[in-house]
C-alpha cells in the first residue's frame, strides 16, 4: 500500500473518532447536480452530490459522485467532503473543507487503476428563491487522478 494511501486511511479514520456517530442533524436534506473541468487529466467533469446535513452548527458532510471523460481516459470518483460554511449573510455562503476521495481511472491504452486520496475544497453558494441554490467550488486534490477541479453545482 502506497503512503498516500495509509495517510489518507490515517485522516479518515481520525474524522471518524472526532465527531460523534449520534449526530442529530445528520440526514438527507437534499441533492445536486454538478459539473465542471478538472486539470492534469484535461477532463471535462459531472456528477450528483449529496447534502446529508451538519455534524455541528456550520459543518455539513457532502457526499459527491463524479465521471471525468477525456484526455484518454475516464474518471469515476466518490467524495466525502466535509465544508465549514460560513455565515455571512441570508443568500450568499462561502465554504472551505477538504475530505478523502476514491477514485477509478481507466486509461484507453493502459490497464486502469484505483487511487485513494486527500483533497481541499472551497466554494461560494447563493440561495435562490425557490430553496435551491447554485455555486462555483474549487477543489485541490492530494492524489494522482486530479490535480484541481473547478466545478459549478446546483442544489435542490
Amino acid at each position: 500500500m502506497r503512503v498516500r494511501n495509509k495517510l489518507a486511511i490515517v485522516a479518515l479514520a481520525a474524522f471518524a473518532a472526532v465527531f460523534p456517530a449520534s449526530a442529530t442533524d445528520i440526514g438527507f436534506e437534499g441533492w445536486g447536480v454538478r459539473g465542471g473541468v478538472s486539470d492534469s487529466l484535461d477532463q471535462v467533469v459531472f456528477g450528483v452530490h449529496v447534502n446529508m446535513g451538519e455534524f455541528v452548527d456550520n459543518l455539513r458532510f457532502r457526499p459527491a459522485f463524479e465521471a471525468g471523460f477525456g484526455d484518454d481516459a475516464t474518471v469515476l470518483l466518490l467524495s466525502a467532503p466535509v465544508h465549514f460554511v460560513f455565515e455571512v449573510g441570508q443568500s450568499f455562503q462561502p465554504y472551505v473543507g477538504g475530505g478523502i476521495g476514491l477514485g477509478w481511472v481507466d486509461f484507453d491504452d493502459a490497464d486502469s487503476e484505483t487511487e485513494i486520496g486527500l483533497f481541499v475544497t472551497g466554494g461560494l453558494e447563493w440561495q435562490l428563491k425557490n430553496d435551491s441554490a447554485v455555486g462555483v467550488e474549487v477543489d485541490v486534490h492530494f492524489d494522482d487522478i486530479y490535480d484541481a477541479q473547478l466545478m459549478a453545482t446546483w442544489s435542490f
